[in-house]
């Protein structure tokens, strides 16, 4: 993951990874990342 002032960019393979270690819970994975994102003030859209 890179983290820019405007942009964030995600290996996507990170986030499969992520899912699989997460039992297949892509949810679990979506919240945490939306978490993370709100911890660096990066706008999410919601």
């Amino acid at each position: 993951m890179v983290v820019k002032d405007d942009q964030i960019l995600v290996d996507v393979e990170m986030i499969f990874k992520e899912i699989e270690a997460a039992g297949g819970d892509w949810k679990k994975v979506r919240d945490e990342f939306l978490n993370y994102l709100k911890a660096l003030k990066v706008d999410t859209g919601e």
